[in-house]
């Protein structure tokens, strides 16, 4: 069984850790519009334990969000 943890220890929600059970460890950030609504992620691999970036040369997820402001998909690899 595979799983994902997502933490933040930041109010604003601007940064977060990501963590799976494949051992990846991602650091992402926020990406905000003008008006302060989330439009995308930051990926990147500082500690190069992130193999999705190196992998896929993946570092920025396009979201999409719900009404109330949850997230409703992203774009990843």
């Amino acid at each position: 069984m595979d799983y994902v943890y997502i933490e933040t220890y930041d109010d604003t929600y601007s940064y977060f850790y990501y963590y799976d059970s494949n051992d990846e460890i991602c650091y992402l950030e926020s990406d905000f519009d003008d008006e302060g609504n989330l439009v995308g992620i930051n990926v990147s691999d500082p500690w190069t334990l992130c193999p999705t970036v190196a992998n896929f040369d993946f570092t920025y997820m396009e979201v999409t969000l719900n009404d109330d402001g949850t997230l409703k998909s992203y774009t990843g690899p």
